[in-house]
């Protein structure tokens, strides 16, 4: 995982922060290696300083570590406080910078920085880093309306929506419809997908299975959302957690088994074993020893004999 997340500091995007920050305070950053450039945490206060109101922060330009690493500090300060008010997951840490620890997480705040200080002071600020949106993006206002995905945000049209003309509210299965629209209806338990009214996208009918209700009781339709059933998606074969692998508050082991972890008296039953296999060690290394010594031993008195009878 820390290759995978070294390998997104690439050259390109050093390039874009790097050409980003110096049309921002026009002036050049020394060459070689962008972490290098920002370690001493000059550039990022200048940076900072734009974007906060005076007297802004103060910082000192040297050689020394602790110094150094204190300018990073007061960036990472100023990005916390208002007005940046940058999340933690945007932020990073002294030693991300200083030491290289995670040169992808320090592209990423300085992203972040961008768009936030655009925000803020867009006379200062008048670019960002990384791609830019045409506008904001609405979940009732699609199609080709100002606000939705059109042609001139992403490209390409993607056709007027149902709700951008006639309604700005979150689509309701079960409200009732509106009578200043006459495409409105009601839901009707007979338009279903297999129903004799429904038609495909060329105005030709579909399938005649006759029509097939998409509640499960009587007394639901029209008063309820459609319920899933077993005549239009097909029996699902008693699906739940349990056949599933699906346990709420826990983790879902999906190409593994689960780890087994081993229980008090698992664990109890190890260490006595190990204990007592400790204790066989030990006296079994004694008696070696012992064993030994009395040879040792008889070793000496037979070479003593062996002397006297010289």
């Amino acid at each position: 995982m820390r290759n995978l997340r070294l390998s997104r500091y690439t050259p390109q995007a050093a390039n874009e922060v790097r050409s980003w920050i110096e049309d921002t305070l026009g002036e050049s950053l020394p060459g070689g290696d962008l972490l290098d450039a920002l370690k001493d945490g000059v550039v990022l206060c200048k940076l900072a300083n734009l974007a906060i109101a005076p007297p802004g922060i103060k910082f000192k330009k040297s050689s020394m570590p602790f110094i150094q690493m204190e300018n990073i500090s007061h960036f990472l300060r100023a990005c916390e406080a208002p007005p940046l008010h940058l999340p933690a997951h945007d932020r990073f840490l002294t030693v991300d910078l200083f030491e290289s620890k995670d040169p992808t997480q320090v592209l990423q705040c300085l992203g972040a920085f961008s768009r936030r200080a655009n925000a803020v002071n867009p006379s200062r600020f008048p670019t960002t880093i990384g791609p830019k949106r045409a506008g904001a993006l609405s979940p009732s206002t699609t199609g080709a309306t100002n606000g939705g995905l059109n042609a001139g945000a992403y490209g390409r049209n993607r056709g007027a929506s149902n709700t951008s003309s006639t309604s700005s509210s979150t689509f309701n299965p079960i409200s009732k419809p509106s009578t200043a629209v006459p495409s409105a209806r009601a839901m009707s338990p007979a338009l279903t997908g297999g129903s004799n009214a429904s038609r495909a996208t060329d105005s030709g009918s579909k399938s005649s299975a006759g029509p097939v209700s998409s509640w499960s009781k009587k007394s639901d339709e029209g008063n309820s959302s459609p319920a899933w059933n077993i005549h239009q998606y097909g029996y699902m074969g008693g699906a739940s957690q349990g056949n599933q692998g699906v346990a709420f508050g826990a983790r879902r082991q999906i190409t593994s088994a689960a780890p087994s972890v081993p229980s008090l008296a698992e664990k109890e039953r190890k260490r006595r074993e190990q204990d007592a296999e400790n204790e066989r060690l030990r006296i079994q290394a004694e008696e070696a020893e012992h064993k030994r010594r009395v040879e040792r031993e008889a070793e000496e008195e037979q070479a003593r004999i062996e002397e006297e009878q010289r």
